[in-house]
């Protein structure tokens, strides 16, 4: 019921986000994206929703190119299952000033979503520097 711990204000930091709307096909792909995405340190809200989309996500970035390159090259967009998407860039956040994210931790989960970093172009290029690299 009660969880204590440390936030962070993406204000304070100069982060931006955005949420990502998903209509999938079925059942079994939003599971499937769920699992992949659930623990990338860039996501902090994920949920079931209910109309035209069926999942959204609230993402994280340094910057609104980050954010960019996140959609275009690892995103859960990307990915099998997917009918639309949309994509709603925020302005800076009036509430909740801080959001639990857990940016700084040594342990890299970015493999869960299937996306190795060292083969992608744009980390290659040095355009991104990866999802584990806050």
């Amino acid at each position: 019921i009660l969880k204590v711990q440390g936030n962070i204000s993406i204000n304070g930091l100069d982060f931006y986000a955005a949420f990502i709307l998903m209509e999938m096909r079925n059942y079994d792909e939003v599971k499937n994206i769920i699992a992949a995405y659930e623990d990338c340190p860039r996501v902090f809200l994920l949920a079931h929703v209910t109309g035209q989309y069926n999942l959204i996500f609230g993402v994280v970035g340094q910057s609104i190119d980050v954010l960019r390159r996140y959609l275009n090259f690892c995103g859960p967009t990307n990915k099998k299952g997917i009918l639309h998407s949309a994509i709603i860039f925020t302005s800076k956040f009036l509430a909740p000033e801080f959001l639990p994210l857990n940016l700084f931790t040594g342990i890299s989960k970015e493999h869960k979503c299937e996306n190795i970093c060292k083969a992608c172009e744009a980390f290659l290029d040095g355009d991104c520097k990866g999802c584990g690299n806050f």
